[in-house]
């Protein structure tokens, strides 16, 4: 797959393919939940089926047990539970007790179906059957087809999920690489200018936009990044010393020249004391030597920590 070579291209697409993902992630979950609501549908058409099925097999059993004897249904129960206590004594006596019962069983349950229901409510129960049973059975193959269909649709959003899964990881694994380099870079010797073109790319590169405001009436101001309508005003120091409290004043009032929503100073050294505290005061976001990495790689962000970093005194500046 052809990456693009922009960088807030990349990102872009690396947020679509996202998007993509999360949409891949929820069809797939949304077709497993119709999957298991067509088995649970199916379990219960088919422990329907299995006593329609038994139902019908003692409506055909009775049938054919009441052919043989034209008798009321009372006399029909009475001959068939005598003849089965008579075959049960008669084992009882021949073979053991055991074979007695199974006979005093089999002739109850003769008896059983010999008059219950009654005529009547067994063509009854013959007729639903008859009429339920077909209805059954379709209702049964439309969930079997149905079924199969979205044991298709799962396999296909499957693979669609795997191919979005890899080309989301293609995307990062490209984006870190590049990453990697600006971090190996040896930006901790870059000094002036130079370290400032260094900045730009590396936030060009996290998908800010920016703008080098000079070095002639710049207000403080190095760089301007802004992404999704947040603005930053930066002071750069590529220092070969640590980076004092004039530094933190000059971003606090180049922040209010440019409008921008919030201020960061940036070194490849590292601050003073003094220049933490007015930055805790203002509000400024402080990144040095020990943090830009962190920047680069993306686990700390600017407009986070302008955001989260609260000025303690306004006017301290």
């Amino acid at each position: 797959m052809q990456l693009p070579d922009d960088s807030r291209q990349l990102m872009a697409m690396e947020a679509a393919t996202l998007r993509s993902l999360q949409l891949a992630e929820a069809a797939l979950s949304q077709i497993k939940q119709q999957i298991g609501s067509l088995r649970s549908s199916l379990a219960r058409l088919e422990c329907e089926k299995f006593w329609m099925k038994f139902k019908l097999r003692y409506v055909q059993w009775a049938s054919a047990i009441r052919k043989w004897l034209t008798l009321p249904e009372w006399m029909r129960l009475l001959l068939w539970t005598s003849g089965g206590i008579t075959l049960a004594v008669g084992l009882a006596i021949t073979v053991g007790s055991a074979a007695a019962i199974v006979g005093l069983i089999l002739g109850c349950m003769v008896a059983l179906m010999s008059a219950f229901p009654s005529d009547a409510a067994l063509l009854s129960l013959r007729e639903r059957i008859t009429d339920r049973l077909p209805r059954l059975l379709e209702s049964r193959r439309q969930l079997l087809t149905e079924l199969a269909r979205k044991k298709e649709q799962l396999s296909l959003a499957q693979r669609q999920l795997q191919t979005v899964r890899g080309t989301l990881e293609e995307i990062r694994r490209s984006r870190l690489r590049r990453l990697a380099v600006l971090a190996s870079a040896d930006w901790r010797s870059l000094r002036g200018e130079r370290f400032e073109q260094f900045l730009i790319h590396v936030l060009n590169e996290l998908g800010y936009r920016t703008y080098h405001t000079g070095k002639s009436g710049d207000q403080g101001v190095d760089i301007i990044c802004e992404r999704q309508g947040y603005k930053i005003a930066v002071q750069v120091k590529g220092y070969a010393n640590s980076v004092g409290n004039d530094a933190v004043q000059e971003a606090y009032s180049g922040k209010a020249f440019y409008q921008c929503d919030g201020c960061a100073v940036i070194t490849n050294n590292v601050f003073t004391s003094g220049a933490r505290e007015l930055a805790e005061k203002v509000g400024c976001v402080l990144i040095d030597q020990t943090t830009l990495p962190d920047l680069i790689f993306e686990k700390i962000d600017l407009i986070e920590l302008s955001r989260t970093i609260q000025p303690r005194s306004q006017g301290a500046a």
